[in-house]
C-alpha cells in the first residue's frame, strides 16, 4: 500500500497543501480506512503534516 497507493495521495497533501482529506469506506488488511487510526493519524496527520 505504501509503495503503490500512498505516493499520490501524499503528493497531493505536500504539495497541494490541502486542508483536509476524505477517507474511503472499503477496507484494507479487514479494516475500514475512515476507521484506521494508524492511517489516518499515523500517516496522514503525524507523517505527512495534513495541516488541516
Amino acid at each position: 500500500m505504501e509503495d503503490t497507493f500512498q505516493p499520490p495521495f501524499n503528493s497531493c497533501v505536500l504539495d497541494g497543501n490541502v486542508a483536509s482529506v476524505m477517507c474511503s469506506y472499503n477496507k484494507v488488511n479487514g479494516k475500514p480506512t475512515c476507521g484506521d487510526s494508524a492511517l489516518l493519524k499515523g500517516v496522514i496527520w503525524e507523517e505527512w503534516k495534513l495541516n488541516g
